[in-house]
């Protein structure tokens, strides 16, 4: 489910996903889009995780395998994606350039056609 932590996306109906759990270890895989982003504002989040994540400083990396209508901001390059600590959520980020990388915005989805494949790792 896409939100901003306090309003919801309305999702199409392709939201695909799977996990394999094996002690600590989670590795999955997602892929979901909006038909509406609604009244959501602030960053971007993807949560509903199947576990909630070791609660460390270290934030565990994603791979976006598939991306369509993001709007990158102003200097933006590539979008990044990572697992916060201690949550079922996967926060996104922008890199402007190889120093700077600011949180992306729900405005940065396309209102009627955004769409990601992303999976990843994490420890719990």
């Amino acid at each position: 489910m896409f939100t901003d932590g306090s309003n919801d996306f309305t999702m199409v109906a392709n939201q695909n996903g799977r996990y394999t759990k094996i002690g600590r270890v989670v590795h999955f895989e997602a892929e979901c889009g909006s038909s509406s982003i609604g009244s959501a504002s602030g960053n971007l989040l993807l949560k509903g995780l199947p576990f909630t994540s070791a609660n460390n400083t270290s934030e565990s990396s994603c791979s976006i395998g598939f991306l369509r209508s993001f709007n990158y901001t102003s200097g933006g390059l590539e979008l990044h994606a990572f697992v916060l600590g201690n949550t079922t959520t996967i926060s996104f980020c922008v890199s402007r350039d190889d120093t700077t990388e600011v949180l992306a915005q729900c405005s940065d989805a396309d209102s009627s056609a955004f769409f990601i494949r992303v999976s990843g790792t994490y420890f719990v």
